[in-house]
């Protein structure tokens, strides 16, 4: 398939793959980590903050490439809700 210039010169297709990538790398750390836990991720988007859980916890997954501060507040408070919703422990949140 090719491509328009404006699609050229405006880089959606490259922020298209980018997010593509991004999206599959945080898949991979959330299947590993949940392997790791002995958990399973969650695929039932009625709890939408969980990412992966197991029979005591519940863990927020985040693969990022950008600095640990940033991230990890947007992690914590996303697994506090996690936690709140399915009436489980915060098990942590992990970084890949």
């Amino acid at each position: 398939m090719s491509l328009t210039l404006l699609e050229v010169f405006s880089g959606k297709s490259e922020r298209k793959r980018t997010n593509k990538n991004n999206r599959l790398r945080g898949k991979a750390w959330e299947r590993r980590i949940a392997e790791t836990v002995g958990g399973k991720r969650n695929l039932d988007k009625s709890r939408p903050h969980t990412d992966v859980e197991n029979a005591f916890s519940v863990y927020e997954i985040k693969s990022t490439q950008s600095t640990t501060p940033k991230w990890l507040e947007g992690a914590t408070t996303q697994l506090k809700l996690a936690a709140a919703e399915s009436d489980k422990t915060a098990g942590g949140a992990r970084c890949g």
